[in-house]
């Protein structure tokens, strides 16, 4: 199992990721976050909206992530808006699900808006 954790959306997500972008010591330190990434990652507008927060201090007075996870979060947040970006000029990764499947090749599209 690669979380201690039982949350299986979470588990799924870090090993579909590349091997240097699985959050070794953000699982490892802060699995709760690992499984709130896990829950917005097929969100965009969530997940880049949860990202900010995880990576920007807007209350004040809060210590922050160790330096490690924070290169760890922000290399997955470069990771994510490359794919989107590949996503919409309509390259084969936007048929990709966020598991890496895709719907094969009879599939309709979905309207979605990216």
């Amino acid at each position: 199992m690669i979380l201690q954790s039982t949350d299986r959306r979470a588990e799924r997500l870090i090993a579909s990721l590349p091997y240097a972008l699985r959050l070794s010591v953000t699982r490892q330190r802060f699995p709760h976050v690992v499984e709130r990434i896990a829950a917005e990652w097929e969100a965009p507008g969530r997940f880049l909206q949860l990202m900010d927060e995880l990576l920007i201090d807007q209350r004040g007075h809060r210590a922050g992530f160790p330096f490690d996870c924070i290169l760890e979060l922000t290399n997955l947040r470069e990771y994510y808006l490359n794919r989107l970006k590949i996503g919409r000029r309509g390259q084969p990764a936007d048929r990709r699900g966020v598991w890496g499947a895709g719907p094969g090749p009879n599939a309709t599209r979905s309207r979605s808006p990216l």
